[in-house]
C-alpha cells in the first residue's frame, strides 16, 4: 500500500488484520492535521472514507466497510485506517502508551505482562511507541482509563489499525473471563458504583453452574423455570426477559461471568442471534443485572433474604416473596425505562441490518456487471434488480 500524502506512517498490511474485522461497516480513515494549539502535537482526525467529511466513532452513518476504507487510503487520501467499536459488536480494545521501544520493539515489563495474559491480537500503535489489543469481550464496568499510559473501550470509540500484529498475536480472541479479572485489578470495586461494592460483601452462596440454575427453577413462584425454559411472555422483548433471570440469579450469587454462562445456555434467544452476539448480550446483561440490582439477597446462615447492607435497615424477607420484594415503584420505573431503550436500540439494530444488506446487494451488482464473463443477459437483469 503506497505511503499517504497526509504524513510517513508504517505501511497499512490489510492481509493481516484480522479477517473478522473486514466484515463489518465500522472503518473509518485518519490524516495527520496540525495541532490545535500552537506548539500542541498534531492531530488524527477522522474522515469518512472516500469523502472530505469528518466522521465521528458515535456516528454509524459516517463509517463504512472494509474495501471502502483500505481502497480509500490506497489512493493517498488519508494516513491510515481505523476500527471503531460499536454498540453491536462484540469486541473491546486496549491501547498501552508509552511502553515500546521504537528501535527494538521491546516492551515495558507492565505492558508485556498484559499483552501476555491477554493473548489477543496485538499490534503497534502508528508512531511505534505504544500497543493496540483488539478482543472479543465487554468490559464490567464504565472505567476506561488509568493514568496516561492505559485506555480500555469497547464502544463510542476508534483504534487505529495498520496490520502489522506482534509475533504469536494475530488472532482476535474470546477472552471475556480475562477482561473482567484485569478491569477489577486496574478498576477496584472502591472506584464503583455503591451498589457494585455492596455486591461483593453482601451473603451469598458459593454454588457451581448446575447448583445455582437448580435453585432457580425449583423457585416457589414458577417464574425461574419459565425464564430457562425461554418464556418470556410478559415481557417486552427477550433481554427484559434476560434481566429478569439475572436478577434471580442475583438472588443467590454476584458473579458476573457464571450469571453470563446461565443467560447464554437459557433459551431466552432469537434463532437469528449468532454465538458471539449471544456472548456478547449476555455480558451486557448480566453486567446490567449487578450495576442495577437493589434487590434482597440469600443469606446462608439463615434461608432467608436480606438487603444489602448500604441500604438502610435490613429487611427480612422469605424466599417465596423475591418478586414482590424486587417489583417496586424503583424497579418499575427501572424497567420502563429499559423498555424504552430496548424499543430504540431493536429499531436502530433493524436500520442497520436493512443497510448493510443494502450495500451487499449493490456490491454484489457491481461485480456482476463489472465482470465481462458474465453474460449481457444476467448482467442486464441485475441492473434492473
Amino acid at each position: 500500500m503506497p505511503r499517504s500524502l497526509y504524513t510517513e506512517t508504517p505501511p497499512i498490511v490489510t492481509s493481516r488484520i484480522p479477517e473478522e474485522l473486514h466484515h463489518l461497516d465500522q472503518w473509518v480513515m485518519w490524516r495527520s492535521e496540525p495541532a490545535a494549539k500552537p506548539g500542541g502535537k498534531r492531530r488524527k482526525v477522522l474522515y469518512t472514507p472516500g469523502t472530505d467529511r469528518k466522521a465521528s466513532s458515535t456516528d454509524p452513518a459516517t463509517w463504512r466497510p472494509f474495501i471502502d476504507a483500505t481502497a480509500a487510503v490506497e489512493r493517498g487520501e488519508a494516513a491510515g485506517l481505523g476500527f471503531v467499536f460499536g454498540d453491536d459488536d462484540p469486541y473491546f480494545g486496549i491501547d498501552l502508551d508509552g511502553c515500546r521501544d521504537i528501535d527494538t520493539g521491546a516492551l515495558e515489563p507492565w505492558a508485556a505482562e498484559i499483552v501476555a495474559r491477554f493473548n489477543t491480537y496485538a499490534e503497534p500503535s502508528p508512531s511505534g511507541t505504544g500497543v493496540h489489543l483488539i478482543g472479543r469481550g465487554v468490559k464490567p464496568g464504565s472505567d476506561c482509563r488509568e493514568g496516561t499510559q492505559i485506555e480500555c473501550y469497547d464502544t463510542g470509540r476508534y483504534f487505529t489499525v495498520t496490520g502489522s500484529p506482534m509475533p504469536g498475536y494475530e488472532t482476535v480472541r474470546n477472552v471475556q473471563r480475562v477482561l473482567t479479572a484485569w478491569h477489577r485489578e486496574v478498576w477496584p470495586a472502591e472506584k464503583a458504583p455503591a451498589v457494585r461494592t455492596t455486591l461483593a460483601v453482601a451473603p451469598s452462596l458459593t454454588l457451581d453452574d448446575h447448583d445455582l440454575v437448580e435453585r432457580v427453577r425449583n423457585e416457589r413462584t414458577g417464574k425461574g423455570p419459565r425464564l430457562l425454559a425461554g418464556d418470556a411472555s410478559g415481557f417486552p422483548s427477550p433481554s427484559e426477559a434476560r434481566g429478569s433471570l439475572a436478577w434471580k440469579c442475583l438472588f443467590y450469587n454476584a458473579d458476573v461471568e457464571q450469571i453470563a454462562r446461565i443467560l447464554i445456555a437459557s433459551d431466552l434467544w432469537s434463532d437469528t442471534n449468532t454465538e458471539r452476539e449471544r456472548e456478547r448480550k449476555a455480558a451486557h446483561d448480566a453486567t446490567e443485572a449487578i450495576t442495577s440490582y437493589a434487590g434482597p439477597r440469600h443469606n446462608p446462615g439463615f434461608g432467608m433474604a436480606s438487603t444489602p447492607p448500604s441500604t438502610g435497615t435490613a429487611t427480612v424477607v422469605p424466599d417465596a416473596d423475591i418478586d414482590a420484594f424486587s417489583c417496586d415503584d424503583a424497579r418499575a420505573q427501572l424497567k420502563a425505562a429499559q423498555r424504552t431503550i430496548a424499543e430504540q436500540e431493536a429499531r436502530i439494530a433493524s436500520q442497520r441490518r436493512m443497510i448493510q444488506y443494502e450495500r451487499g446487494r449493490l456490491r454484489d451488482i457491481e461485480t456482476i456487471i463489472a465482470n465481462p464473463e458474465i453474460n449481457a443477459g444476467t448482467r442486464l437483469a441485475a441492473v434492473r434488480v
